[in-house]
C-alpha cells in the first residue's frame, strides 16, 4: 500500500512538471515593433499644377466657297501647298460670265445713247416752251423721258459692275499667307454658288485647352505653360497663355484658354488636330515646411494628422495644411522644423506605439539550420 502511494505521488509530480513544461512552450512570442520609415521635416518650394488636354488649332483659317456657278478649269494646289496672300488658287470657267458682261456693256451704251438723245430733246422743248411754241404737257413728257433713260443707264451700269464682280470671283485667291489645309474639289468638277472649295490655314498655331472655372482663378495672360504631345518624341516646349476666352460653357463649366509656344526653338512639330497636354502652374509657395502627401491621413471629422517619431515611439499630431502640389503638402501648424515624420508604415499605428526605424529594430531571427547553442548556454 505504501509502495502504491509512493508511485502515485511520484506520478503526480511528473505530471505536474510535464504540464508546467507544456505551458511554458505554449506562451506566444512577443510581437516585434512595427517597422516604419521616417523623414525629417524640412522646407521646400511647393507648386500647385494641373495638366489638361487640348487640341492644336491654326491661328487663322478660312473656308473658301464658290461664289459663282461653273466648271473648275484650273487647280494647282493640294493639301499642304504653301500659299501667299492674293495668290490665285483655283479658277472657275469665266466664259459664260464674260459673254454676259459684254452684253451688259452693250446695253449700257444703248441706254446712254438714249439718255443723251432724250436730254437734247428736252433742251429743245424748253426753248420752244419759253417762246410759247410748245405746250406744258409736251415739256413734261420730255422731262419724264430723261428720267426714264437715266434710270435705265444706271441699271445698265449696276449690271456691268455686278458681272465684273462675278467674273473676278471665278478666280479664288488666298486671303492670307499660309497653306492649304483641305481641298474639296477636283479639276473638272462643276460647282454651284456656295460649294466648298478649299480651307486655308495660317502657319502659326496655338493650343486650345478647356480649363475648369475653378482653376481659372490661378491663371492669367502671359503666365508660363509646359506644352507637350504624347505623339512627339521631342517631348515638350515652353509656352505661355495668350488669351483666356471670356465665356464659360454652361454644359462643361470650362473656358477655352489659348496657349502658344514660346519663341525658343522646339523640336515638336505642332499639327492642327494634334492632342496636347498643357501643364498650368496655379500657385507657388517657396520656403515652406512640407511633408509628402502620402504621410498625411484624413480624420473622420475632416481634420488631418501625421505620425512623428519621438525616440522610438510614434506620436500622432493634428496638423493644419496649406498648399498641395507635386506630391507635397504644406504644413502651416502642428509640426516644427526637424520633426521626424513617418512616411511609410503608419497605416495601422496608434498614438504611443513603439516603432522600429531602419537600423534600430530588433535583431533578426536565426536562419533555419543554424547550429544549436552549447548545453551550458541553453
Amino acid at each position: 500500500m505504501k509502495i502504491k502511494m509512493r508511485f502515485l505521488i511520484v506520478g503526480s509530480a511528473v505530471a505536474t512538471l510535464a504540464l508546467s513544461g507544456c505551458s511554458r512552450k505554449a506562451e506566444p512570442p512577443a510581437k516585434p515593433a512595427p517597422a516604419v520609415v521616417a523623414r525629417e521635416l524640412a522646407r521646400r518650394t511647393i507648386r500647385s499644377e494641373v495638366t489638361l488636354s487640348g487640341t492644336i488649332e491654326p491661328d487663322r483659317s478660312a473656308r473658301l466657297a464658290a461664289q459663282v456657278d461653273g466648271e473648275v478649269v484650273a487647280l494647282d494646289v493640294r493639301e499642304g501647298t504653301a500659299v501667299r496672300a492674293g495668290e490665285t488658287l483655283l479658277r472657275i470657267d469665266p466664259s459664260r460670265l464674260a459673254a454676259a458682261l459684254e452684253e451688259a456693256k452693250a446695253d449700257g451704251l444703248a441706254a446712254r445713247a438714249q439718255l443723251e438723245d432724250a436730254r437734247r430733246v428736252l433742251e429743245r422743248d424748253r426753248t420752244l416752251f419759253e417762246r410759247q411754241g410748245l405746250s406744258r404737257e409736251r415739256l413734261e413728257k420730255s422731262e419724264t423721258d430723261v428720267l426714264r433713260f437715266e434710270a435705265a443707264e444706271a441699271k445698265a451700269r449696276a449690271r456691268v459692275a455686278g458681272l465684273e464682280a462675278q467674273l473676278a470671283d471665278t478666280e479664288v485667291k488666298a486671303p492670307f499667307d499660309g497653306y492649304v489645309l483641305e481641298r474639296s474639289v477636283e479639276l473638272g468638277d462643276v460647282v454651284r454658288n456656295g460649294s466648298p472649295l478649299l480651307v486655308v490655314a495660317s502657319r502659326t498655331r496655338h493650343a486650345l485647352v478647356p480649363v475648369s472655372e475653378v482653376a481659372l482663378a490661378g491663371l492669367a495672360e502671359g503666365k508660363p505653360v509646359q506644352l507637350r504631345s504624347d505623339a512627339a518624341a521631342g517631348g515638350g516646349c515652353a509656352a505661355r497663355i495668350r488669351r483666356i476666352r471670356p465665356r464659360i460653357d454652361p454644359a462643361t463649366r470650362t473656358a477655352d484658354v489659348e496657349v502658344v509656344p514660346g519663341p525658343e526653338a522646339c523640336a515638336v512639330r505642332w499639327l492642327p488636330g494634334m492632342l496636347v497636354r498643357a501643364t498650368f502652374s496655379l500657385a507657388e509657395r517657396p520656403n515652406v515646411l512640407a511633408v509628402p502627401a502620402e504621410a498625411v491621413a484624413l480624420r473622420p471629422d475632416g481634420g488631418r494628422t501625421v505620425f512623428v517619431v519621438d525616440g522610438d515611439v510614434a506620436r500622432q499630431r493634428k496638423v493644419t495644411t496649406g498648399l498641395e502640389g507635386g506630391g507635397w503638402v504644406e504644413i502651416m501648424a502642428g509640426l516644427g522644423e526637424g520633426d521626424k515624420v513617418i512616411v511609410q508604415g503608419f497605416e495601422k499605428l496608434k498614438d504611443g506605439v513603439t516603432v522600429a526605424l531602419p537600423g534600430k529594430g530588433p535583431k533578426p531571427a536565426k536562419p533555419d539550420g543554424a547550429a544549436p547553442a552549447p548545453k551550458g548556454q541553453r
